[in-house]
């Protein structure tokens, strides 16, 4: 028998995947297309569309009738709401139900980055262990904890530890770590003390390596902030390994080396865990979606017989595989 496979969705700011991921981890067929500014509605219209499109180009494969969303912000995942996404118009949204509704068929809805730890644990860099911290370092910093393959959510306010207080080094001043600790504030900090502007993170990392003392320094206080917090998570949970995904994992040993080194200087019983790069890349959360996608539903159409869009059916096949 072929592998089980489902349809996932991951809402980013500017692009929307959509992916049909089987059990086994294979991507069978992939949709991107931009994400709309025109809050629920309009994305449930972009979100038919992404489905309608995977459905096409897989006509033979016989999915799973639930659909995985995911999407940034505070996400309750057993509510099906969007409690807030400030940057998509999100405030006590019902996301699940209103796609239910709109596809005629059942959804389920996750955290974009809870759903990239889902992913990087079942098929990814965290393969063949029971527990991952999955934290993605970009614009910002929020983290996905799996403990004994049971995903932390607590109403959709777990693992945002970019909000934890530090010190920032430079100034003394109380601030969020990933003011400090993000790839965005590493670009924007040597930029600030150097004048020269940067692209992005790497070309500090580029400068580090070219000897500038300064790049160097903006780095260490990055790793330095990004340590003292995970160390005191760590503490807590055990040494469970951790994968960093986002723009610092490009930066490869340059960026984990230090981390690792931090991280077994804080952690005086267990060491540092095994701390490496995320495997899946930009797709993970979407691959995600599509594995809480198999673990069946959590919200059921209103009228399922009829689906919302007649141009948008469900498969054919679905409904011999519900479970």
């Amino acid at each position: 028998m072929s592998p089980r496979a489902a349809i996932g969705l991951d809402v980013g700011g500017t692009a929307t995947k959509a992916v049909v991921c089987d059990e086994d981890g294979s991507v069978l067929a992939r949709h991107q297309l931009p994400t709309p500014y025109r809050g629920a509605v309009g994305l449930m219209d972009t979100l038919a569309e992404a489905v309608a499109a995977l459905e096409r180009q897989v006509p033979g494969v016989p999915l799973e009738p639930t659909v995985g969303l995911a999407v940034p912000g505070i996400v309750d995942d057993t509510r099906g709401v969007a409690v807030k996404a400030t940057n998509l118009d999100f405030a006590e949204t019902p996301l699940a139900a209103q796609l239910a509704d709109r596809l005629g068929r059942p959804s389920r809805l996750g955290h974009d980055v809870r759903a990239g730890g889902v992913a990087e644990l079942r098929w990814g860099a965290a393969a063949g262990h029971e527990s991952v911290m999955f934290i993605p370092v970009g614009t910002g910093i929020a983290t996905a904890l799996v403990l004994d393959g049971r995903v932390v959510v607590s109403g959709g306010y777990a693992g945002e530890n970019g909000h934890a207080l530090i010190r920032d080094p430079a100034t003394g001043e109380t601030v969020l770590m990933e003011r400090v600790a993000s790839a965005a504030a590493v670009a924007r900090r040597w930029s600030e003390r150097t004048g020269r502007s940067a692209a992005g993170s790497l070309d500090v990392f580029a400068a580090a390596a070219e000897g500038d003392p300064v790049a160097a320094a903006v780095i260490d206080e990055a790793v330095t902030a990004m340590a003292d917090v995970l160390a005191c998570q760590l503490t807590l949970v055990g040494p469970i390994p951790v994968v960093v995904g986002g723009g610092l994992s490009r930066a490869g040993e340059a960026y984990l080396q230090p981390l690792r080194e931090a991280l077994d200087a804080r952690l005086v019983l267990s060491g540092a865990p095994p701390v490496v790069p995320a495997q899946l890349g930009s797709w993970a959360g979407a691959m995600g979606s599509a594995a809480l996608a198999l673990q069946g539903p959590t919200h059921h159409p209103s009228s399922p017989q009829t689906p919302s869009n007649p141009q948008t059916p469900s498969n054919p096949q679905s409904k011999e595989h519900s479970r």
